[in-house]
């Protein structure tokens, strides 16, 4: 009996060691994939991650950090209810607090991006490539061009960085500032100061819609800043610092128009970087960590921006797009950008960055760029009457604003050219005077006016929408159509650009499309 008894004893030791030996493998197998999904995840490799979770997740349904990592893929992907399911069971199996609070600190980010964005219209491209939310109602004006926006950049970065970006790319268009703050990481105070109106963050890109702005802003050339953005971060692992990201992003987002490849800042941004550039108040590049929109002003995100643009600028003329794309390649490798870039230009990043501040010295006295106050974006409600100036200037404005409200643009035009005589820079009294004069069929005296404050203020919307009406009205049809197009890529809530473009376009498909626009902002 006691024999019998040992040998049983002997043999459930001897079986129950067994097990855990076998078990530590088992263990320390499944802790290493959940770090490789950790580790997908923060890289930004969606796809790799959710490959990895789905078999664990099958096996183990109940396991919280398997839910916890469910919740984020379902996050990254846009669904937002399963992600919340995900991260609700996570928690409520979580006891260490430490967890508990980081879970519960994502748990409200996903409500709060649910609850922003409930109700908004998903819609996807034909070629399933593209899905984008937006809210009901007149930002569906939107749509046909962000669209458009999408897909030639998806091109232009196919070829610039050589490498696959992860299809469908998500858009979100939020209809406001406070809307931005709730889905981010920002407070309404960062988005105001800085005059942020976009992001890319959790694999998805994020502008604030046209109409929450007083003039709109370049919100085309924006998507395809932020698309930038997330093609960077996906293929350098999110290895890429703040000032490669927006260097990169800034340098590249006019691409996907087709037109002349050469970088141009536009003057208010080249006129800060050289007053800094000739005052020595450059700013480092560690200042931009970890966000632009963190910087104290909107002056400070204007040459910050300027900055980084500029360096990417030299780097390219100088290395190339291939040296561009080899850096990249080196820092999605794990190697520190600046050391990547300077490998590739065979030199320090201290020498590097020393010829690049040279070399924006060197052009800022060859270039002369006249002295071009940056104007701020300004959210509604918080309108301004005119930009630059106060005293006189405001109460010749409100005098014209008057009389053309009484339908006396005659009178208004002799106002506002008082105002202007005193404020010749400012782009409200140009665009109020052009328009006085417009209406009192003298466009031929707009047009220079109009051209040359589009010089100095090429992102002011209401220049080009006047631009284009003074055009048509001289029977100059094809120069009228690209300002029209130019106002619609700034403000297209103006129904007139839309409205015009729709008889004169000269492709069936972009009356058709003008057309519905122009029907939609009609409407009482």
């Amino acid at each position: 009996m006691r024999r019998r008894f040992l040998v049983l004893f002997v043999f459930s030791f001897s079986s129950l060691l067994a097990g855990r030996v076998e078990a530590r493998p088992k263990r320390e197998e499944w802790a290493a994939k959940v770090r490789a999904i950790h580790a997908a995840l923060s890289e930004l490799q969606i796809e790799t991650a959710e490959r990895l979770l789905t078999p664990l997740l099958q096996a183990q349904p109940q396991d919280p950090e398997l839910m916890y990592l469910a919740g984020w893929v379902d996050f990254h992907r846009g669904r937002y209810d399963a992600a919340i399911t995900h991260v609700t069971a996570s928690l409520a199996k979580t006891k260490s607090g430490l967890m508990r609070r980081e879970r519960g600190e994502f748990a409200k980010l996903v409500r709060e991006t649910r609850d922003t964005v409930a109700g908004f219209r998903e819609l996807r491209s034909e070629d399933g490539r593209f899905v984008l939310r937006h809210p009901p109602g007149i930002d569906a004006v939107l749509v046909p061009y962000a669209f458009e926006t999408l897909r030639a950049m998806h091109h232009v970065l196919s070829e610039v960085l050589g490498m696959p970006i992860a299809l469908p790319v998500q858009l979100e268009i939020l209809p406001d500032a406070e809307s931005l703050a709730r889905v981010s990481t920002l407070s309404v105070e960062d988005i105001r100061r800085t005059g942020t109106i976009a992001l890319c963050k959790w694999n998805r890109l994020m502008i604030t819609s046209p109409r929450a702005l007083v003039r709109g802003y370049p919100w085309v050339d924006t998507i395809a800043h932020e698309f930038v953005h997330l093609a960077l971060s996906q293929t350098t692992h999110d290895r890429a610092p703040v000032w490669l990201q927006e260097g990169v992003a800034k340098f590249l987002e006019r691409r996907w128009r087709g037109e002349d490849e050469r970088f141009v800042l536009d003057p208010p941004s080249a006129s800060m970087l050289q007053r800094a550039a000739q005052s020595g108040s450059l700013m480092p590049f560690e200042r931009l960590h970890p966000s632009i929109a963190r910087l104290p002003s909107q002056d400070a995100a204007v040459l910050a921006f300027a900055q980084v643009a500029s360096f990417i600028d030299y780097f390219v003329r100088t290395e190339g797009l291939s040296g561009l794309r080899q850096g990249l390649k080196q820092v999605a490798q794990g190697r520190d950008a600046k050391q990547a870039f300077a490998l590739v230009a065979d030199s320090s990043w201290d020498k590097l960055e020393r010829s690049w501040r040279e070399d924006v010295q060197q052009r800022a006295n060859l270039t002369k760029t006249a002295a071009t106050p940056p104007l701020r974006r300004r959210f509604h409600p918080k309108e301004s009457v005119y930009e630059l100036n106060e005293g006189k200037v405001r109460r010749l404005m409100r005098l014209g604003d008057l009389l053309w409200g009484a339908r006396r643009p005659a009178a208004a035009s002799t106002e506002y050219g008082r105002a202007l005589n005193l404020s010749p820079e400012d782009p409200t009294v140009v665009a109020r005077y052009a328009r006085a004069n417009i209406a009192s069929k003298q466009p031929a005296r707009a047009l220079p006016l109009l051209r040359s404050a589009l010089e100095r203020y090429p992102d002011f919307a209401p220049l080009h929408s006047l631009l284009g009406t003074a055009l048509l009205s001289l029977g100059r049809t094809d120069e009228s159509r690209g300002a029209m197009h130019e106002a619609i890529r700034l403000n297209p809530f103006d129904p007139a650009p839309h409205c015009q473009l729709a008889k004169i376009a000269a492709a069936p498909s972009v009356r058709r499309r003008e057309t519905d626009a122009c029907h939609r902002l009609q409407k009482p």
